[in-house]
């Protein structure tokens, strides 16, 4: 098991706050986190947990790696088809 936040929702919800941020407003942040001097206002992208059972779905589906790489790392009884 694995965390994936699929790369194309970062930069979508980047684009959308550099767009703000270059407009003179303000980002739409759901929380801050100290960086030793200022609380920085911070986006908390939800994390989707990635499977054998979902891995074709996700980290596959979006491109971010292939099935053949994922199985070369696997025993032959472990891939996935």
């Amino acid at each position: 098991m694995t965390v994936y936040k699929p790369v194309t929702n970062e930069a979508v919800r980047a684009a959308e706050e550099a767009v703000r941020l270059a407009k003179g407003e303000k980002p739409h942040a759901d929380a801050t986190t100290s960086n030793g001097k200022t609380n920085v206002p911070t986006i908390m992208l939800k994390p989707v947990v990635v499977t054998r059972d979902n891995i074709k779905a996700t980290v596959v589906k979006d491109g971010f790696q292939t099935l053949k790489r994922i199985n070369q790392a696997l025993p032959q009884d472990q891939q996935i088809k």
